[in-house]
């Protein structure tokens, strides 16, 4: 991920005059004077993932490049660049959203009735489920599970729902992913002889 961040530059710019200073709150994401990286203030966080456009600061290129970019990244970031032609500082958001993968169903017979899982993991932020029974919102008999992995911060989210009674039913499993855009449809079609099929909807 590229964090972009430019500043003026003329013909009396001096390298060795200018200081670039990334942050994310009161953290140091990366800093730059006497012409080289200066990390030792630098939020272990962000230890070996930071780099800045050497080559082009003469052109007035203070961005950031940020690399292996995780959940844990948002937030609201800091460029601040001091020259020896001048001083500025921008602020910007970073928001942080992942795609869901393809739900997987899980179908398993049981004595008094059938039950439907429906999974879906690497997504982020955490999902709005919904299911039908043809037009009618069932959400509300389903049980949901959403676990976050520790190390990248992404969703695993699990929908179960039971039936006592299996008749020909028309099921439809709605995921959406807001920040994306993101809509999954899956429709489900249960048959009395105890049998489904799961077709794909976009």
């Amino acid at each position: 991920m590229i964090l972009p961040c430019t500043f003026p530059v003329d013909s009396s710019w001096d390298l060795r005059s200018t200081l670039i200073l990334w942050q994310r709150g009161i953290d140091v994401v990366h800093s730059f004077y006497c012409s080289q990286d200066q990390l030792d203030r630098q939020n272990r966080h962000y230890v070996n993932r930071t780099s800045l456009f050497g080559q082009e600061m003469a052109g007035g290129n203070a961005s950031l490049k940020l690399d292996r970019v995780t959940v844990y990244d948002a937030g609201m970031y800091t460029c601040s660049v001091n020259t020896n032609t001048g001083s500025q500082k921008k602020s910007f958001a970073v928001k942080i959203a992942a795609f869901y993968s393809e739900p997987r169903l899980q179908f398993s017979m049981l004595t008094d009735g059938v039950n439907l899982l429906m999974t879906s993991d690497g997504g982020y932020p955490s999902p709005t489920l919904q299911w039908l029974r043809g037009n009618s919102d069932i959400t509300n008999q389903t049980q949901t599970r959403l676990m976050q992995d520790t190390q990248t911060g992404l969703y695993v989210v699990s929908s179960f729902i039971h039936f006592t009674e299996v008749t020909n039913s028309s099921l439809t499993f709605i995921l959406h992913n807001k920040p994306l855009g993101q809509d999954i449809r899956r429709d489900i079609q249960l048959y009395s002889e105890v049998n489904y099929t799961i077709k794909n909807a976009f």
